[in-house]
């Protein structure tokens, strides 16, 4: 391994408390000419909140097989997170260590989350991407959502897939052979309207955007004393 970022406890370098990833997917570098470029991006999942009274969903699962799950959606306040970094190197290339022996940087560069910090929140898939104009396009895979943000995270585009699990592909064959995920979308990629490939095509969406619901995971909630 050349580069080890997110979680230095598992070289033997740090604990719990310096965990950043948690069950991150689509690390990819920022391509050359985009804002950002030669740095790194990722979706990081499945961050716990500090008063969880469960890590995960997994784990309330995994913790109360009876058919009536008794976890309250207060209990597993987690949420996600798209973060980019530039990675230390020495002028010969190579990845760095810091004095502890750590990789770094010890903090991404850039990070976005939802204004309400909850709302983005996908436990597995999803990804994120730069664009050219220095926006980054991100999907929220469990629930089919797709936004683009801008460099101070304003939110300037969103999108939600129309298509339930039940979806066919022009062969017959169903679009998530691993489903049912209803509008889950593993990963999506934002291309440009003057694409070569989008040229003579007709761009019209094939199926009216519908109004999603929303559910929005309020944040842990603390237990009264009185």
């Amino acid at each position: 391994l050349l580069y080890r970022w997110g979680n230095p406890a598992n070289y033997g370098k740090g604990t719990k408390e310096d965990q950043k990833l948690f069950g991150q997917h689509d690390s990819k570098w920022i391509p050359k000419g985009y804002p950002g470029e030669g740095n790194l991006m990722v979706y990081n999942n499945d961050i716990p909140h500090p008063d969880n009274k469960l890590p995960n969903m997994w784990a309330a699962l995994a913790g109360d097989p009876s058919p009536e799950l008794n976890v309250s959606v207060g209990d597993v306040g987690n949420y996600s997170a798209v973060h980019e970094w530039k990675i230390p190197t020495s002028e010969n290339g190579t990845y760095e260590l810091n004095e502890n022996g750590v990789f770094g940087p010890k903090t991404p560069d850039w990070t976005y989350t939802a204004p309400d910090k909850y709302s983005l929140y996908s436990s597995f898939i999803s990804g994120a991407h730069r664009l050219k104009n220095g926006h980054t396009f991100i999907t929220q895979g469990k629930q089919g959502r797709f936004i683009e943000v801008d460099e101070n995270g304003k939110l300037v585009w969103e999108y939600w897939n129309p298509y339930i699990d039940d979806y066919k592909l022009p062969d017959g064959s169903p679009a998530q052979p691993t489903g049912p995920f209803i509008f889950g979308i593993f990963r999506a990629t934002l291309y440009p309207e003057d694409h070569p490939a989008f040229k003579g095509k007709n761009l019209e969406p094939i199926a009216p955007q519908p109004e999603p619901f929303i559910f929005k995971m309020p944040p842990p909630q603390e237990e009264s004393t009185q």
